[in-house]
């Protein structure tokens, strides 16, 4: 085996029930049959790893004003990060789609629309994630690995379909609520807060979710990048996708928990999300 430091992904329930290595199984301690069912039901959440290294997502894009705007601050700091996309916005915007991979970034699909897929039948569900996964494919001309669910919500039916589509569901253990109104100051505390090697943060390039309404117009999202990739790099965090997370894993499989755990988020996930859920 390798040296270096230990790293395995997890699957992650949900951001608020995050707490450093409580209820994980280490990928590398499920081999064989028992490694593979539990990779069916598993998501990511965050990389468990004594590496200051973390991962900036970016849901509901491509927008025309945002994207470009974060691109640029990406470029200028020399950072890589996963763009979650909605479709209708990636037909819009052919061109921020072709950007984001040429600038070397991962591209995972957010969904057809922005809708709550644990609403809807498994057989709805995954038809809809697969047929939206195989246009944004053609549009991107690369190929399509990650998902993430609008608002994390999947029933377990669901996470085992879109598992067999070949797709990893990527959740996220840190974030900057960056839907509500609130000082950008405040954004960036909450996230440098929730950091911890390993994570995944959720931030936001596009305002497609409901809930995003509420910010003023003009918000200043690549001020709120930049800033908060100066204040990450002050703490000694390093920066990487979401794909260079799963890299440093050892063995197949790149999710842990348990099954059982698998079906108490998908019976969460089904139930109406509360005021404060993430419009992610």
């Amino acid at each position: 085996m390798q040296s270096g430091p230990a790293v395995s992904l997890v699957r992650q329930r949900d951001v608020d029930a995050y707490s450093q290595n409580r209820g994980r199984i280490p990928a590398q301690a499920l081999p064989g049959v028992l490694g593979r069912i539990v990779s069916a039901v598993s998501v990511l959440g965050c990389a468990v790893t004594d590496e200051a290294v973390v991962a900036l997502t970016y849901d509901d894009g491509p927008d025309p004003v945002h994207t470009p705007a974060i691109l640029d601050v990406l470029d200028a700091a020399e950072v890589k990060a996963t763009f979650f996309v909605l479709l209708p916005a990636a037909r819009q915007h052919p061109k921020l789609i072709a950007e984001i991979v040429a600038r070397g970034h991962d591209l995972g699909l957010h969904g057809a629309d922005h809708t709550r897929l644990s609403a809807k039948s498994a057989r709805a569900a995954v038809n809809a994630v697969g047929a939206a996964r195989d246009e944004l494919a053609v549009l991107a001309r690369t190929p399509i690995t990650l998902y993430r669910p609008a608002f994390g919500a999947l029933t377990w039916r669901q996470v085992i379909g879109i598992r067999r589509l070949g797709l990893d569901i990527v959740l996220w253990s840190a974030w900057a609520q960056d839907w509500q109104p609130a000082p950008v100051e405040s954004m960036i505390e909450l996230a440098e807060t929730g950091a911890h090697p390993g994570s995944i943060i959720l931030l936001h390039d596009g305002a497609q979710g409901q809930a995003l309404t509420d910010l003023p117009a003009g918000f200043p999202k690549d001020r709120l990048s930049s800033e908060l990739i100066a204040r990450l790099a002050d703490i000694g965090y390093s920066f990487a996708t979401v794909t260079e997370l799963a890299r440093l894993t050892q063995g197949r499989m790149r999710g842990s928990e348990s099954a059982r755990s698998a079906r108490r988020l998908a019976a969460q996930a089904a139930q109406p999300a509360p005021g404060s859920a993430p419009a992610t």
